[in-house]
């Protein structure tokens, strides 16, 4: 079995500018959001490790790491178990944040979403 590489992207959102109606948008971004953007990318970064580490999704490093994602996604009213876990789903299904994780390290859209999954049920349930 070949060991998942990781990756480490300098502008890991470039592929993500379809979301900005106004295509100069991007190249107009406060420092503020590109912070942002780095925050997250560091955060895929160190799912990856752990992912590469082949530390388990319910591990209590892993979950301490995963309670920022669900802090994130409760300010946009996702708050109960079950949608968190459909949340990190989605980051499977849906080809556009696939894409995203997988340009990180290869499985790595599937670790989080069973570290999400792990997470609702440790902390939510």
């Amino acid at each position: 079995m070949v060991e998942p590489k990781i990756n480490r992207p300098e502008s890991l959102f470039e592929g993500f500018a379809y979301l900005v109606h106004d295509p100069k948008t991007r190249e107009r971004q406060s420092e503020q959001t590109q912070a942002e953007e780095q925050d997250i990318t560091d955060r895929l970064i160190r799912m990856a490790e752990f992912m590469v580490a082949r530390t388990s999704p319910d591990n209590p490093t892993v979950l301490e790491e995963v309670d920022w994602y669900y802090r994130e996604a409760r300010r946009y009213g996702i708050a109960d178990a079950a949608t968190f876990i459909s949340l990190g789903e989605m980051y499977v299904d849906d080809p556009h944040f696939n894409a995203l994780y997988e340009r990180v390290a290869e499985g790595l859209a599937a670790y989080q979403r069973d570290a999400m999954a792990a997470y609702a049920r440790a902390r939510l349930s």
